[in-house]
């Protein structure tokens, strides 16, 4: 299962701009994941939920992975602000 080690990538890199930004807790992760990577929805929600206990994290939505074409069906209600946003 490849998923626990791009989660826990993905949660270093999340939690080492959160600390950045001087964030204290994050609420919600955004993840475009494209249709070539393998990768299993539930397996990544999986690993998210076992990560995140003991970080500030814990509790965090994770978003769903993007649909073929790197799409993202996500999007932040209106109002919504990321306080970090971290990009390759």
């Amino acid at each position: 299962m490849h998923e626990m080690g791009i989660t826990q990538e993905v949660l270093s890199a999340v939690i080492e701009a959160s600390e950045r930004a001087g964030a204290t807790r994050i609420n919600r992760v955004r993840l475009t994941v494209g249709e070539l990577t393998d990768i299993v929805p539930d397996s990544l929600q999986f690993a998210w939920e076992c990560l995140t206990p003991g970080t500030f994290a814990e509790g965090a939505v994770l978003g769903p992975p993007g649909i073929p074409g790197g799409r993202s069906p996500w999007r932040p209600s209106r109002g919504e602000r990321n306080a970090v946003s971290v990009a390759e």
